[in-house]
């Protein structure tokens, strides 16, 4: 894989690792090696991620705040400037945006997704094909969308002042920290493992609106608690090292 330095445009090879999933520096030895040094002789101001930033946001200041304006005028603000780089250097849109954008399709054959889609769910599920994993999600799917659109109605009917606060600042994906979402005290996942009904998975009594970092906060205290993992036992059938799933 070619990857070109954001400094000097020099184009640099990079070994496609498959146990290295993080992405290769955006910047050559030469450029990272050299600014490193001035930057412990104290000769330079700014970073070479600093440097960059500002060439695209000429208010940007080192210190805060990371601030991302879209060309839709929507204002991201993040918790650092690498964080504010990454989105720089990669979809240059805010959260809202990307998600509308045209995504581009598969780069690999069918038949090759299928082989390791097939390889990953035999080594790191309990299932034993394809075929079986994907009738267990269609139904898992079909279980939790029946399920939400039941608990927004409850809500709506038995109360309906937490339905308006929940109606009137949803979640969207942009604001995380005050963004609505409706919370099931027994998550949905574990519904359906129990057998639960629609109806009783839905009931009243198992909501509440919370926002969306408290709904993660909730969700992770509980498989803690539970020993669960992305909605199973983390124990199961087969020998696991990773679970994309």
């Amino acid at each position: 894989m070619e990857v070109k330095c954001l400094k000097c445009d020099k184009v640099k090879v990079v070994k496609n690792n498959p146990k290295d999933r993080a992405n290769p520096s955006p910047f050559c030895g030469s450029c990272s090696g050299y600014y490193g040094e001035l930057a412990r002789l104290g000769k330079i101001k700014y970073s070479l991620i600093d440097e960059y930033i500002l060439k695209h946001i000429p208010t940007y200041n080192p210190s805060g705040p990371y601030t991302f304006i879209c060309k839709c005028d929507n204002e991201q603000t993040y918790t650092t400037k690498s964080s504010l780089f990454r989105i720089l250097i990669g979809s240059n849109m805010c959260g809202k945006c990307s998600r509308s954008a045209k995504r581009q399709g598969w780069t690999l054959s069918p038949e090759i997704v299928k082989k390791m889609r097939e390889t990953a769910i035999i080594h790191q599920t309990p299932y034993d094909s394809v075929e079986e994993w994907s009738k267990s999600k269609k139904d898992k799917d079909s279980y939790y969308d029946a399920v939400d659109r039941m608990s927004r109605t409850n809500l709506r009917l038995y109360n309906p002042k937490e339905y308006v606060r929940w109606k009137n600042n949803t979640y969207d994906g942009t604001n995380y920290k005050t963004g609505l979402s409706i919370e099931h005290d027994t998550p949905k996942s574990v519904c359906l493992r129990e057998g639960w009904s629609i109806e009783k998975a839905a009931h009243i009594n198992n909501l509440k609106v919370v926002t969306q970092e408290e709904n993660n906060k909730l969700w992770k205290k509980y498989t803690e608690k539970n020993n669960i993992k992305n909605g199973s036992l983390t124990k199961i059938v087969k020998e696991q090292t990773h679970n994309f799933w």
